[in-house]
């Protein structure tokens, strides 16, 4: 019998503990550069933005890699746990199709407004179209944290005993606390663009510079806002490695022992 469950849950760990790792070097990153350190070097705070996505890249393969043996494992631990993890790629696959539709339409609409004489609109107008986009493509994220929150909880339930089973549900909380924070912070970073004229330089191409350095300085990232959701990522990461580890370590003392009739059919 091929034991694909335990690998899988140890390279979900290490995805999580890199995501997280990603995550407290993007705080850091964003909070301790100056916006004035953007005038005139913006092509190099780009070029330093490519470790954190490295690590992004990184997180993202190990987390498909550990999937991918999770489904692989399906049969091993009953007729359950089994369904459970068909339930898990049919929300997986809506949610892949539904972000595919909703990016296509966010993409396709600000392709028209481009197209269609922005540099002619007002600054009524730009500021109406980011504060919609923003809103929609956070709107779809906070949607999107419910089922991609599901497809952990059905992955591992029937993994875990019943501390487990208490520490995935709340993890599956803190997966929709963050979009909730991310939505407020991201909102509010809008709102301010428009107060302080940022959409304005926006269109303006002669204070470019000035604009990139205006947004930066009010990124979600700096602020209270960063805090809160840098708290809220580390909960989140936490809970999860924690439900990750009660099934792994059940299976290396055997308390999790596999069901050889499903194995065998």
């Amino acid at each position: 019998m091929n034991g694909y469950t335990k690998p899988g849950l140890l390279l979900l760990m290490i995805s999580v503990v890199i995501a997280f790792c990603g995550t407290l070097a993007q705080y850091s990153f964003y909070s301790s550069v100056r916006p004035t350190d953007l005038q005139g070097h913006y092509s190099s705070f780009l070029f330093n933005l490519w470790p954190l996505t490295i690590i992004g890249i990184l997180a993202g393969l190990l987390y498909y890699l550990g999937a991918i043996f999770i489904l692989l494992g399906r049969k091993e631990f009953g007729e359950k746990h089994r369904k459970y993890i068909f339930y898990s790629i049919i929300i997986f696959i809506a949610v892949v199709v539904l972000t595919f539709v909703f990016t296509r339409s966010i993409s396709s609409t600000a392709f028209s407004w481009i197209t269609s004489g922005q540099p002619t609109n007002t600054f009524t107008d730009t500021a109406d179209f980011f504060r919609t986009q923003i809103l929609s493509s956070l709107i779809d994220s906070l949607i999107f944290a419910i089922p991609y929150g599901l497809i952990w909880v059905f992955a591992l339930y029937n993994l875990e005993n019943k501390k487990g089973q208490i520490i995935l549900l709340a993890a599956f909380v803190t997966m929709i606390l963050i979009p909730i924070v991310t939505f407020i912070g991201s909102f509010t970073v809008v709102n301010d663009w428009i107060t302080y004229g940022t959409l304005d330089n926006l269109s303006n191409a002669s204070t470019s510079s000035f604009m990139r350095s205006d947004l930066f300085s009010i990124s979600q990232w700096t602020g209270p806002t960063g805090i809160i959701l840098l708290l809220s990522q580390f909960l989140n990461c936490i809970l999860l490695f924690v439900a990750l580890y009660i099934p792994y370590n059940r299976i290396i003392t055997r308390e999790l022992k596999p069901d050889l009739s499903t194995t065998q059919a």
